[in-house]
């Protein structure tokens, strides 16, 4: 007999401590014996946790939960190198929990573990390792750590993401920050970051005081990095602070990627740019003609967003399940694996339901790496960052006006050959 999901939670209440220790382990391993990894909503190792902590309401149980993170974090200080790359995607899973759990003061280890850079090389993805995410869960809670620390991450050159969290770490200080802001300018010029970051500072010290600081610098920053301040400043409908000489400025182009769970959950004001996301690509959706829907339930699978439109001159529809991926980082192999296993179920009742074209997309801020694209193409699934999207609407536009144009040009004809239709 299956158990309801209020059963289950009900029975995870009821752990005593070394059970709710086994549990949560075996949550962030994926082996969890009470939720599948699939169950529901819950596709991911770690949320299901942080969403559990977050409705305990006996103290105990919560203090245990934090004292068990305590104990996994100072368990990470033991591992070789060997047993850190065998257990990374674990490790990972880990650091998300104590991000987003404020209550978990006991960072010491982590800290540790951060200095001794025990975790640099061990690759997450194609662009960032191991620390990069370290990093960012220690920024979570603003300033652990001492500033030069910080400092030192954010001169790292062995992998330029250190300096995203080591900006947010530094943000409550801004004389320190932007003594060293020329760095974090160079490392994102035209890139998401380097607006979120500008866009963080505005909304925590608002817009004439950063502004303020930015003009201040003018003599110490370079013409290029001028150039990346108002592209940022521009990218989040500011008006830009500098003053450059267009004719120089025309030779000068970015091309910036669209807007990803940047993993620093408490510092950035758009740790909610999923939504964000989301919205604006079911805009460009709607232009084109498409009928859209936000958060669709399809096969007990919450769908970022569902998309369809009547084919022309046939009774049937072109629809499109998509998911906005808003991380900061390219979407990874692992991202287009656990889509499909999302994609298969839902594509199952949608082919029983209607013999409509469907098909699926990711829409990432980051762009792919090389064996997301592999692996995308093995399994059907189609790949756009958002400027891609935006051109598609483009292509979409010009082809409207062509196909208007040629039914004009035709009338005209069939008007002057006395052919009145």
């Amino acid at each position: 007999m299956t158990s309801t999901k209020e059963e289950i939670v009900d029975k995870i209440l009821s752990f005593n401590y070394a059970e709710l220790t086994e549990w949560i382990k075996k949550r962030l391993h994926g082996r969890d014996d009470y939720f599948p990894l699939y169950f529901g909503d819950e596709p991911n190792f770690s949320e299901f946790l942080i969403d559990t902590f977050h409705h305990i309401e006996d103290e105990r149980f919560r203090d245990n939960f934090i004292e068990i993170l305590g104990k996994l974090t100072g368990d990470l200080r033991k591992l070789a190198r060997k047993e850190i790359e065998n257990s990374r995607n674990y490790i990972i899973e880990l650091l998300k929990l104590c991000g987003n759990i404020r209550q978990f003061a006991d960072k010491d280890h982590l800290m540790e573990i951060a200095v001794s850079g025990k975790f640099k090389g061990i690759k997450v993805d194609e662009e960032t390792d191991l620390h990069a995410d370290l990093l960012t869960t220690l920024a979570s809670y603003k300033i652990v750590g001492t500033y030069d620390f910080w400092i030192k991450q954010l001169r790292d050159d062995s992998d330029r993401y250190y300096a995203n969290p080591a900006f947010y770490a530094l943000k409550d200080n801004l004389d320190r920050l932007f003594e060293h802001i020329d760095i974090f300018i160079d490392k994102f010029k035209g890139d998401i970051e380097l607006e979120w970051g500008i866009e963080a500072l505005i909304n925590e010290y608002g817009k004439k005081e950063i502004v303020k600081r930015f003009i201040r610098l003018n003599s110490k920053l370079s013409i290029d990095q001028k150039k990346a301040v108002n592209h940022a400043f521009i990218e989040i409908d500011e008006n830009p602070v500098y003053k450059i000489d267009t004719t120089v400025d025309k030779k000068y182009q970015y091309t910036p990627t669209a807007p990803q769970v940047q993993y620093i959950h408490a510092p950035t004001p758009r740790y909610d740019a999923l939504a964000t996301l989301k919205e604006s690509s079911a805009e460009i959706f709607k232009l084109m003609g498409f009928e859209v829907e936000i958060n669709r339930k399809i096969a007990d699978r919450v769908i970022d967003l569902f998309a369809k439109r009547k084919k022309s001159f046939t009774p049937s529809y072109e629809c499109w399940v998509c998911r906005c991926d808003t991380t900061n980082r390219k979407v990874s192999k692992k991202t287009v694996n656990d889509f499909y296993a999302v994609w298969e179920p839902v594509k199952k009742v949608l082919e029983r339901q209607t013999r409509d074209d469907c098909r699926s997309m990711i829409i990432s801020s980051k762009g792919f790496t090389k064996t997301a694209i592999n692996a995308a193409h093995a399994k059907n699934i189609v790949l756009k960052t958002y400027n891609q999207l935006l051109s598609d609407l483009t292509t979409f536009h010009n082809h409207q006006i062509k196909l208007t144009q040629d039914f004009e040009t035709l009338r005209q004809i069939k008007t002057i050959e006395g052919d009145p239709t």
